[in-house]
């Protein structure tokens, strides 16, 4: 099977469901810039990266359900848990669907960021949502084969961040 902009949808709506007791609203496009990050990437027969972007509050929200705890208690690193864990997971589902051999890295989320990006890569997908009114964006980037050893090039620029 291969990875479509529907099924890429579909992941990600499931993820949510699954993790965060189906908080996901309509998709709703949207070019804001989202300052929590997590991201993993998958090296092997493709390579490329998957990013899970929202904002503050949201990545608040999601590990209090995903904890089943007030948002008061949170701590810092709570919420870099939860939202690595659902790039994890949403990261997880892409690497099944793109040619075998793959591994999956540990996440890395990034706080405050103005934008993730990430050299020697393409866009391949991009998912824009509302999730309990706040935006969120599961984006999948692709190593870009005009860059000479661009798998290295994303591990690089990815285990930089």
């Amino acid at each position: 099977m291969t990875l479509t902009q529907d099924l890429l949808a579909q992941v990600v709506d499931d993820v949510l469901e699954t993790f965060v007791g189906g908080l996901a609203d309509e998709p709703q496009p949207d070019d804001t810039v989202l300052p929590v990050t997590a991201f993993v990437q998958i090296t092997g027969g493709w390579t490329g990266a998957v990013l899970f972007s929202c904002s503050a509050e949201l990545a608040s929200t999601v590990t209090a359900a995903m904890l089943a705890l007030p948002v008061e208690e949170l701590t810092q690193d709570d919420i870099s848990d939860a939202v690595g864990e659902m790039a994890n997971m949403v990261g997880g589902s892409v690497k099944s669907l793109m040619l075998e051999p793959a591994d999956l890295s540990l996440p890395t989320v990034i706080f405050g960021a103005s934008g993730a990006s990430v050299p020697g890569t393409e866009l391949l997908h991009r998912v824009d949502r509302t999730c309990a009114g706040q935006p969120l964006r599961v984006t999948v980037l692709a190593a870009d084969p005009s860059h000479a050893g661009s798998s290295g090039h994303v591990a690089r620029a990815l285990a930089g961040r």
